[in-house]
This record gives C-alpha cells, structure tokens and sequence, in this order.
C-alpha cells in the first residue's frame, strides 16, 4: 500500500502547488544574466532584475503588495519579501564584514608578506607550475576549512594567490579564474562539512516531513552525484599540470617586434 500511494501523494502535491504563472519570474532572471553578461556591472543588474520582478509578480497576481512588504502594529513586526530577503543575507553580510576585518589585520601586520616571501624564495615556486599548484593547494584548504563558502575563501586566500602569482609573472585574469575555479570544485562540496550539501539535506528533510514519498539522499550520494564539481576539479588540474590557457602578465613576455622596432630607431639615432 505505501509504494501505490507515493505517486498518488505525489500527483496530489503536484496539483496542488504548481503553477505555470511562476515561469513568468524567469523573465527577471534572463535580465540579470543578459544585464551582467554586457555590463559587468552586477549591483546594477541586481537592482533592476529586482524592479522587473516586483513588476510583473504584482501584474500576474502572484502576489500582492502585502507579500512585499506588511508591518504588524500589534505585534510590532515586519514582514515580506523585503525582510525574508534581508534575514536570509544577514548571516553572510556580517561573516563577510569580519573577515574583512580580518584580512585586513593580517595585511597590516605584514604576517601575508612574510609567509609569502617565504613561500616564493623556493625556486619551484617561482615556475608556473609551482606558483600554480600553491594557488590551488592554498585555497583548496582554505575552501575547506571554510566549509565551501566561496567568497570567504577568496577574499581570505586571494591576497595570497596575488603575490605568489606575481612572482611566477601569472597575468591576473589567470589567478583570479583560477580562484574560483578552484573554490568551486571538489574541496567546497566535501560530505563532512560543506554548507551546500548540508543546505540540500536540510531542505530535502524539510520536504519529506511534508511529502514522505521524497526521499532523502546521504550526503555521499550527492557528493557523488554533483558531476559539476567533477568536471570543473578535472579541468582545474589540466590547466594547471598541462598548463592549458597559461597567460602572463605584460611585461613577462616582451613584444618582440616592438624590440626589434626600438633597436631599429637607436641604430638610426646612433647613425645621426
């Protein structure tokens, strides 16, 4: 009898809270991502895919001015959309304001220069791929003792990879991706303290209290499961051991016909 009433219990749910209306709510989000693609300016595509959504979720009814935002005068409280959004950022704005703090002191206080200068006074570290596999090494430890959270890990690390990229004249661009290639892959998703994993397992929990025909899966499973992560580790690992797409910085690779043109113009000078 359970297995025949799971699909029933299912169809149900299904009727029940599905609504093609919500598809309209995609519209804000192509904004976004079109707006960041052509711009690159986020808080910018942010604020405006915000607008677009609350114009048309009111026009479509899916909800109303009260879901954005309602103050309760009895019992003193503000609820909506506004305040639902602003606690749920509120953890990671403060976490994110003390390791500023944080990073800050440690650049002050020269402890980043020191460690770095010590690191890059090993020949090896100074190549390309020795400066590369420390980058990766260094934030993949640091995406792990902070539980996968990305930003924190390269606002943490990213001094780090700066310098000791410098010294192996890796461009910019090339450690910045590598970055958050890096905190996006394997070490982020780890099934003994990644916040994602366990963000997913406390919804799917939520989910099968309401609907226990979902199941939930082991932490393993979706470490297993998440080829994404996979995929990016795997490409990680080949640009930096195989050097795929390696780039320097300007004035490591000199131009040589520029060189060949300013000796030109000092034999003719000479010449004069």
């Amino acid at each position: 009898m359970p297995v025949k009433a799971a699909p029933t219990q299912s169809a149900a749910a299904l009727s029940k809270f599905a609504d093609p209306a919500g598809l309209w709510m995609l519209i804000p989000v192509l904004v976004v991502a079109i707006m960041c693609i052509k711009t690159r300016d986020v808080l910018a595509s942010l604020t405006t895919g915000i607008i677009i959504g609350l114009i048309i979720g009111l026009a479509t009814g899916l909800f109303g001015l009260q879901d954005i935002i309602s103050l309760n005068v009895k019992t003193a409280t503000i609820t909506g959309i506004f305040e639902d959004g602003i606690n749920s950022m509120l953890p990671i704005s403060l976490s994110t304001i003390f390791l500023s703090g944080s990073i800050a002191v440690m650049q002050q206080s020269g402890i980043i220069m020191i460690l770095c200068d010590r690191l890059t006074k090993h020949k090896f570290v100074q190549t390309p791929l020795g400066a590369e596999l420390v980058t990766a090494l260094g934030m993949g430890l640091v995406n792990i003792v902070q539980c996968g959270a990305l930003l924190p890990g390269i606002l943490l690390y990213g001094d780090f990879a700066d310098r000791i990229g410098h010294v192996a004249k890796i461009s910019p661009e090339r450690r910045a991706y590598m970055l958050v290639v890096i905190s996006m892959s394997l070490t982020g998703i780890l099934p003994i303290n990644s916040i994602f994993i366990m963000g997913i397992l406390g919804q799917i929990r939520s989910l099968h209290t309401a609907f226990p025909s979902v199941a939930v899966p082991s932490a393993n499973a979706i470490f297993s499961g998440t080829f994404y992560c996979w995929i990016i580790t795997a490409l990680w690992l080949c640009w930096v051991l195989l050097g795929w797409g390696r780039s320097f910085e300007a004035s490591a690779k000199p131009n040589r016909k520029l060189t060949a043109t300013r000796k030109k113009i000092t034999v003719l000078e000479s010449n004069d």
